[in-house]
């Protein structure tokens, strides 16, 4: 599940829908970004699948992965993908387009739970001029 612009989406069946949401709570499951919609999912047994497609369900595309055993968060960064991983206890991090260059980024002890995953960037941080912080590097 992912909220988008006001938009709740979710998979039904293995298809993307969608419908429009007026609240603003929702717990997630997935990350949008340039209108485009991943979200991962399992199957009793099965191994996690990871998929991307358009807002409006169409294209979809599954991102091969095989080291995802027990994804938690994801969030997009530039062209990488990361995600949480409870099995693990990792952070792994992908190419969002078709998952290659697969990679951990960090281990953390197994009594720590990863649970969201942020991406702090000054590039993805502008400040603008009128902002208050913007002469006082804060």
């Amino acid at each position: 599940m992912a909220l988008h612009k006001g938009r709740f989406l979710w998979y039904e069946n293995l298809k993307p829908r969608s419908y429009i949401e007026e609240t603003s709570c929702c717990g997630t499951q997935g990350q949008t970004t340039q209108e485009i919609l991943y979200v991962f999912y399992s199957e009793w047994d099965r191994p996690v699948n990871m998929s991307r497609a358009y807002l409006d369900g169409t294209n979809v595309m599954t991102i091969s992965t095989h080291s995802i055993r027990h994804p938690f968060s994801l969030v997009i960064y530039k062209d990488w993908l990361y995600v949480t991983d409870w099995r693990r206890d990792a952070i792994l991090c992908m190419n969002k387009t078709d998952g290659s260059q697969e990679r951990v980024v960090a281990e953390v002890a197994e009594s720590n739970r990863l649970y969201g995953i942020r991406i702090y960037s000054v590039s993805a941080q502008d400040i603008a001029p009128q902002q208050p912080c913007h002469d006082t590097d804060n």
